[in-house]
């Protein structure tokens, strides 16, 4: 047996039925089949191909079972899509010729969208198999939108109709064919089938007429689903790649390019030009931030043939910040930023418009046609300019504004309306990033303030600390320095009346040098309890370098220390207390040759700077190592078996009254550097 309907003239009018084809005959009740499926049972029960019927109520099987010689009949009892589905490919074999039949599709779901989901399924596993399908469909088991859906997936398309007593047809898709016989209404009559434009009779007229209508509202529907679902994808794919790129930032500028190159991107809005203004709360008032977009149509041609070649998808494209961008865009950013209007100018257009919750069109033809309006426009060399609030919350962010400068493409309603999606969730992002901006600069401001707490508790501890051992070693070194001056003046009264002969001289010698080293400590002590306010006076730093030097060239010469001298000419004299200085200078000056124990150099410099007169020390001695370095000043810190560890803090105290700063540079092995600076002028 061959591939047929069952109806010679029927088979002879399509040029015959291929493997693979779904045939669907769409009637108003099983009796318009009838006709049909006595003719192909007919054939069936003389043919040896294998037969198979799938219904999905027992009803519907038994008006199958006069259909010849069945393999197998099936009653799908799927309560799902998947399981149906399943079931199916049970029951379909690829492996020999067969014929299957498919009943009661309409009734096989509650949702008609499982219904056109199964036959797409069945129809597409049937064109894969040798072997050919026929479905009835019922008339109003499911809606004109899934018909037409099941008009596209379907090879050959019949729909039946009865006048009166008679079966009437009309191929409405018959893939592959192109008689224009074919797409006529036919009568089914006894084993064959003619056209029915024999036909009389007004009730056949106006059961066509009405059939024609039926099918011109099913493929405008149609028509209206697939438009409204690719505008749905367009933007939930749309938003969905804005909210991922919006949501991989937090910095404001990326942010706010990535807004504009979606409402501009021909993949996103599809504008030409994009404008954004923010509100400036600070100012209170609503200014041009950002914007991009070409200044002409050269440069549009330019800017879209560079894009097109560089293959840059959308994700790209927004993701694709650089701190050059304003240099792409020069020109609508000096614009935007031209625009500054206060916020309590609320009769102004956009002030007006940001208080708004709708999108809206600027200019001639729009809702907004304000005089005001009209300037902005005149601004931006264009006729219309689509504008949507950014709010976020209730709180006016600012006005997000798109326009058709080259393309002068009319703006629409649907462009409104996703321009207000857009921005959306364009304030959301913004508003995110301005938070979280907020939060970063109060936790580092709350960061300063502990750093600052924990100094001054520091600072606090330690002058309670210096406080307490400042008054008791105060009160020591009075104790002891009177006790200690009698010893001395014992002790030297013994020496003077004991030569260098006498056997006790040397033991006398050693007590009075240690009574005048605790001497010396005793006034270091009371020194950094108490250095003394200055007695400053206009001092030329030259001058008393000099005789300090000259006072102890008998000890450099001991120590075998060579001493130079290095001065700028016209050093400013400074106002300072020369005793206080001398103490500052001897500090130094001993610990340096202290350091240079084998002999060394000594080198003191004075310079002119910016403000200030710059006095340095030098030494080629020892150095001092780094994590000593930053102890140097500190109280009782000293790296010597003798020694009080007073010397450079009172030091540093003498200069810091002096309202001067002292500090150090070393290097072990080659020798340290002390730097003072000194406020230039006759007033500190």
């Amino acid at each position: 047996m061959g591939l047929s309907t069952g109806i010679a003239s029927l088979d002879e009018l399509l040029e015959g039925i291929y493997w693979g084809e779904t045939l669907v005959f769409h009637g108003g009740d099983w009796s318009a089949f009838v006709p049909f499926v006595e003719a192909l049972g007919a054939l069936l029960e003389t043919g040896l191909m294998p037969c198979c019927s799938f219904c999905f109520a027992e009803s519907q099987l038994t008006r199958l079972q006069s259909l010849g010689p069945f393999k197998q009949r099936a009653v799908l009892a799927a309560s799902d899509l998947q399981s149906a589905q399943q079931q199916l490919l049970d029951l379909i074999s690829g492996d020999v010729p067969a014929t299957y039949l498919f009943s009661d599709l309409g009734n096989a779901f509650p949702d008609e969208r499982n219904v056109v989901a199964l036959f797409q399924f069945f129809a597409r596993r049937i064109s894969e198999t040798r072997s050919a399908s026929y479905v009835f469909l019922q008339k109003g088991s499911v809606s004109n939108a899934s018909i037409a859906q099941i008009v596209d997936g379907s090879s050959l398309f019949f729909d039946f109709w009865r006048v009166d007593r008679r079966v009437l047809f009309q191929p409405i898709k018959a893939a592959g064919r192109y008689d224009p016989k074919l797409f006529m209404p036919y009568e089914l009559s006894g084993s064959g089938i003619r056209p029915a434009s024999e036909l009389d009779g007004e009730s056949y007229t106006g059961e066509l007429e009405e059939k024609s209508r039926e099918f011109l509202r099913l493929y405008t529907e149609k028509r209206q689903v697939e438009n409204e679902l690719q505008r749905k994808v367009f933007e939930l794919s749309l938003i969905n790649s804005l909210t991922a790129s919006l949501l991989s930032t937090m910095n404001l500028e990326e942010i706010l390019y990535r807004i504009l190159v979606g409402v501009t991107a021909k993949e996103g809005l599809g504008f030409n030009r994009a404008f954004l203004l923010l509100v400036n709360e600070r100012e209170q008032l609503l200014e041009g931030k950002m914007a991009i977009g070409p200044s002409s149509l050269e440069e549009a041609i330019r800017i879209w043939t560079e894009l097109s070649d560089r293959h840059l998808s959308y994700q790209d494209l927004l993701a694709a910040f650089d701190s050059g961008w304003p240099e792409h865009d020069a020109h609508v950013n000096r614009l935007v930023r031209q625009i500054r209007v206060p916020l309590k100018e609320r009769s102004h257009v956009l002030i007006d418009l940001l208080m708004q919750t709708q999108p809206e069109v600027i200019g001639p033809g729009g809702t907004r046609s304000h005089p005001e309006g009209l300037k902005i426009l005149d601004l931006l060399g264009v006729e219309r300019s689509a504008a949507a609030p950014l709010v976020y919350r209730k709180r006016q962010l600012g006005l997000l504004m798109a326009d058709n400068l080259i393309s002068h493409k009319p703006i629409s309603e649907d462009d409104l309306r996703i321009l207000e999606t857009f921005a959306n969730y364009a304030s959301a992002a913004i508003e995110h990033s301005r938070l979280y901006e907020e939060v970063r600069l109060r936790i580092k401001e709350s960061e300063r303030h502990i750093v600052e707490l924990e100094a001054m508790q520091n600072r606090l501890m330690r002058s309670k600390k210096l406080s307490d051992l400042g008054e008791l070693a105060s009160k020591m070194a009075h104790e002891l320095r009177t006790p200690l001056v009698s010893i001395g003046g014992f002790a030297n009264g013994l020496l003077k009346r004991h030569g260098p002969d006498s056997p006790d001289y040397e033991e006398l010698k050693i007590v009075v040098d240690e009574v005048l080293r605790l001497e010396a400590i005793i006034r270091n002590v009371l020194a950094y309890v108490s250095p003394g306010i200055p007695r400053s006076q206009p001092t030329d730093l030259c001058d008393l370098s000099d005789k300090m030097l000259r006072l102890m060239q008998g000890v450099f010469e001991a120590r075998r220390i060579e001493v130079s001298t290095q001065y700028s000419n016209a050093v400013p004299r400074v106002l300072v207390d020369p005793d206080q200085i001398r103490l500052v200078l001897t500090a130094i000056i001993n610990n340096a040759m202290e350091s240079m124990a084998d002999g060394g150099c000594l080198t003191v410099a004075i310079h002119n700077g910016q403000g200030f007169v710059r006095l340095s020390i030098a030494d080629t001695g020892a150095g001092i190592s780094e994590q000593d370095l930053g102890r140097v000043f500190d109280a009782f810190f000293t790296t010597k078996s003798l020694g009080s560890g007073l010397g450079l803090n009172i030091a540093s105290q003498i200069i810091a009254n002096h309202k001067g700063s002292i500090y150090a540079e070393s290097q072990v092995g080659k020798g340290s550097t002390f730097f003072i600076n000194f406020p230039a002028g006759t007033h500190l």
